[in-house]
Formats: C-alpha cells, sequence, structure tokens
C-alpha cells in the first residue's frame, strides 16, 4: 500500500513538473481606421451673457435685461425662437482686493452671473449675421461654433466598413511578410463614440471693427467622420 501511495504522489510531482504543451498557432492584432469627409449643413453657435456685482440681486437683473436683448436681436436677425434653448444658467463668487495705506487688505465678494443660448443656424451663410447681432445686444460671451450634417450616422457607417477592410488588408500584409495564415478572426472591438472633426475658418469682431461696420466672416469647413476598429486574427 506504501509502495503504491509512493508511486502515485510520485507520478503526479512529475506531472506537474512537466511544462504544458503549447498552443497551436498564435494571433495578430491590428487596428483598423478611416475617416469620411462631409459637408456642413448646419450648425449650433453658443453664445453667453456674464454680468457681474457685489450684489447677486444686480447681476441677476442686469443679465436677464441683457439676455432679453439677445434674444429680441436674434430674432430681428431671423432666428426661429425654436431654435434658441438655454446652454448653461450659473451663478458663482470671485474676490475683489484692495490694498490700503500700510499695506492693509480688503477683500469684496463679487457675484458673476453666467447665461447662455445655443443657437441652431440653419442657414450656415447666416452665421456672421447671428454673432454680430448677440455681439451688440450684449452678449459678451461667444462659446462654441459646431458644423454638423444629417449625414453622419451614415458617413460613420461607411467609415466603419473602410476601417475593417483597412485592418484586413494590414493583417494580410503581415501574414505575408512572417510567413504566416490566417486562420480567422479571433475578436474584433469597435469603439462606441464617434469621432467628428469639424474644421471651419472664422474671424471674431473685434471693438475696431465693430466701430467700422465690419461684419464677422465665417467659412464653413468639411465634416470629417471618423471610425477604428481592433481586430485580432488567428494565425498558424
Amino acid at each position: 500500500m506504501k509502495k503504491t501511495l509512493f508511486f502515485l504522489i510520485l507520478v503526479l510531482t512529475l506531472a506537474l513538473a512537466l511544462p504544458a504543451p503549447a498552443e497551436e498557432g498564435g494571433t495578430l492584432t491590428v487596428q483598423g481606421s478611416a475617416t469620411v469627409a462631409l459637408d456642413a449643413e448646419y450648425a449650433t453657435l453658443s453664445v453667453g451673457v456674464d454680468t457681474e456685482s457685489v450684489n447677486v440681486a444686480d447681476a441677476q437683473q442686469e443679465n436677464a435685461r441683457l439676455m432679453e436683448q439677445v434674444i429680441a436681436a436674434l430674432r430681428d436677425a431671423g432666428c426661429a425662437p425654436e431654435d434658441m434653448k438655454t446652454g448653461g444658467f450659473n451663478v458663482y463668487t470671485s474676490y475683489a482686493y484692495a490694498y490700503g495705506d500700510g499695506g492693509a487688505e480688503s477683500r469684496t465678494v463679487v457675484y458673476h452671473v453666467s447665461n447662455s443660448l445655443i443657437i441652431t443656424v440653419r442657414d450656415i451663410s447666416q452665421i456672421g449675421a447671428y454673432i454680430d447681432a448677440a455681439g451688440n445686444a450684449g452678449a459678451n460671451q461667444m462659446n462654441s461654433l459646431t458644423f454638423h450634417s444629417s449625414s453622419q450616422s451614415e458617413a460613420y457607417d461607411r467609415a466603419l466598413t473602410l476601417a475593417c477592410a483597412d485592418a484586413k488588408a494590414q493583417a494580410e500584409l503581415l501574414a505575408n511578410a512572417l510567413g504566416v495564415k490566417i486562420t480567422g478572426i479571433v475578436s474584433v472591438t469597435v469603439p462606441r463614440d464617434t469621432v467628428v472633426y469639424a474644421r471651419a475658418a472664422g474671424a471674431m469682431k473685434t471693438n475696431a471693427a465693430a466701430d467700422e461696420g465690419a461684419s464677422t466672416a465665417i467659412l464653413a469647413g468639411d465634416l470629417s467622420v471618423s471610425a477604428t476598429v481592433q481586430v485580432v486574427f488567428g494565425i498558424e
């Protein structure tokens, strides 16, 4: 019995000490990418009013007055009410410091009220006019200008298809260079976010230009919709 038990322990010990057999084949990981260009069809513009006062009520009242002027000016410029919505409203504080004789320091709380509008500009040629109207009416924050296309979803599908083709072409090239054979696809990973790059040229009007009656020049650029895919291929 003791000999049998010793023999079993010896067999198990040797089995555990031996290296595991190597898996057949291997993998090749590549990342494919592609970009599809689109013409911009419409834009979203964010403008805002920022006011400040040592009295929060005064800052709020002045902000409301200026924002009413901005909205009215945008309507007069041709922007439909349904194309304007509040982008954000915020009240925050800062401190104003003063130094008297002898270096004595005093600190005053300053209240800031910030209110912004998101404007959908359906006619891109009107972007400059909207910026001018808002600025002349009291808007002192021009936060963002983004171009869009109604075909972005279809463009992403096209870019994703091209990205897969790019990944396949890279894998075939590497396999040939390495002298291996592709046996199939092990896994595919696709980022869920669509990447859209918008390129536009524009110039914000300075006070000097405003005095001369010059208008803001905005040139619509193109949109670039990109897709990326990571593919793991089996090889032998």
